[in-house]
């Protein structure tokens, strides 16, 4: 019993010690200067604008421009993001490491800005002819730019974690966020189609998609410079008995810890869900436009309106968190956007105008999710680090960009292979096979409202699993 004591209160001097430190690092949150979280949403601008260029019109660059088979083209975009996914942890696990030595983790931001501005316009170039050539340069080209996206967003994402602890600035700082990240996907989904229907006359179409993204390439490595800039960020702590331990035992460790925590465990079955979700659509919207609905014209509407809409409604859902809990915000935000898609997928062909509405009304309820889950998760990895006494936070929000990004992966192999089977060829005409306008009917409307269906139950149980200590 005596030892059990002392045991015990070894522990406890040791997480006292753990939370004063990081007191110190994270000071309360008046200390976010205002440069800080304006430079905060510049980076989320910069992100999403080259996430949302690939989700919009990769997958419909491989198929409709490369000429590459649905099911190749979904299996090439998969693989990137599985590459993707597997290296992110990896990667967190060197940027965490990097960060102790240097004392911060936004210079590692502005390093590798540059070769994420030269990789994403290399997505779009066609140097070679022929289905196997185009198909390697494809996968090689897909790989380099999710390398060097994850060696640039993955500091960023440690950033709420690192700026503050309270809860409330955390929300104004994912409400930033979320701003940021819809100006970006913004300017991807109109300059880009503004872009081709400028350039596709006097260039060509595969050209013109290539001078579209050296365009954005170049924006978005100007925003994550002076994110990296503007950014003040707190020094990190001195790594206290880091020892010789290789990624691979840090890894472990990471997952043990994260999987024996049920908050952070159901945290990330809600990234799971809400990225497939997400994933269909956008990775699909096109299509649905073209072929379904056959209004090419209305495609800067389209990708534009829902993306414009979520800039003024991320603070109104951080503003109602404030009121309700987090988590009743959420099933608020879920239930609309699968209300939005619900209308959709009733939509007749003739009724592309009245689906403009319900695409807008499912990004409102969009807009609740980044917010709420970029504030939700670093409260989870504070917890987590109170209960076991260190903190692992770049390998946390590691793990959750890898499930991030297999779920998007996975989104864009079920798109191809779906077109696949219903036979899909492109053929440069605005018309479909009913077999094939069905697929597209249900993979951009159906299946994200199943998803955020199921998510409701999901954020239902973490309310119950918030609050118990994880498992020994």
């Amino acid at each position: 019993m005596g030892g059990c004591r002392v045991v015990l209160a070894v522990r406890t001097r040791h997480r006292g010690r753990h939370r004063m430190a990081s007191q110190e690092v994270n000071d309360p949150a008046h200390s976010v200067s205002t440069a800080s979280r304006v430079g905060f949403g510049l980076g989320d601008f910069g992100f999403v604008m080259l996430w949302q260029g690939c989700a919009l019109f990769l997958l419909y660059f491989y198929t409709e421009i490369l000429g590459l088979p649905p099911l190749l083209a979904g299996a090439i975009y998969m693989a990137g993001m599985i590459w993707d996914a597997v290296s992110d942890p990896f990667v967190a696990t060197w940027t965490e490491r990097r960060a102790r030595k240097v004392g911060r983790y936004g210079g590692l931001i502005g390093a590798a800005a540059l070769p994420l501005a030269f990789a994403y316009p290399l997505l779009f170039s066609q140097p070679f002819t022929g289905l196997m050539p185009a198909a390697l340069w494809a996968l090689v080209t897909h790989i380099a730019f999710r390398t060097a996206y994850t060696f640039a967003s993955m500091p960023y994402n440690t950033m709420p974690a690192r700026l503050t602890r309270e809860p409330g600035i955390r929300n104004s700082l994912a409400a930033l966020r979320v701003m940021g990240a819809a100006l970006g996907a913004l300017t991807a989904a109109l300059a880009t189609p503004a872009l081709i229907e400028a350039l596709q006359l006097p260039l060509g179409e595969g050209p013109a998609y290539l001078v579209a993204a050296i365009v954005l390439g170049g924006l978005a490595g100007a925003s994550l410079w002076a994110c990296t800039g503007m950014m003040s960020e707190p020094r990190h702590p001195p790594a206290q008995g880091e020892g010789a331990d290789s990624y691979r035992a840090k890894l472990a460790l990471a997952f043990r810890r994260a999987l024996s925590d049920p908050r952070f465990a159901r945290l990330m079955i809600f990234m799971a869900l809400a990225t497939l979700s997400f994933g269909f659509y956008t990775q699909s919207v096109l299509y649905l436009v073209n072929y379904h609905f056959q209004r090419p014209d209305l495609v800067p509407l389209a990708l534009g309106l829902p993306a414009l809409v979520m800039i003024p409604f991320a603070p109104v859902w951080a503003a109602l968190a404030h009121h309700l809990s987090k988590t009743t915000t959420l099933i608020v935000g879920l239930a609309v956007a699968a209300l939005g898609y619900a209308g959709l997928a009733l939509m007749p062909q003739s009724a592309a105008a009245p689906a403009l509405g319900f695409m807008v009304l499912a990004a409102i309820g969009n807009a609740c999710l980044p917010v709420m889950f970029w504030s939700i998760l670093p409260d989870a990895i504070d917890a987590h680090g109170d209960r076991t006494g260190s903190r692992i936070e770049a390998r946390m929000f590691g793990l959750a960009t890898f499930v991030q990004k297999s779920s998007a992966g996975l989104a864009g192999l079920i798109i191809g292979l779906s077109l696949n089977l219903a036979g899909h060829q492109a053929s440069g005409s605005d018309t479909a096979s009913e077999p094939v306008r069905l697929t597209i009917v249900l993979v951009s409307t159906v299946l994200p409202a199943l998803c955020l269906v199921a998510l409701i139950a999901v954020v239902r149980g973490y309310n119950r699993v918030r609050n118990e200590a994880p498992g020994q």
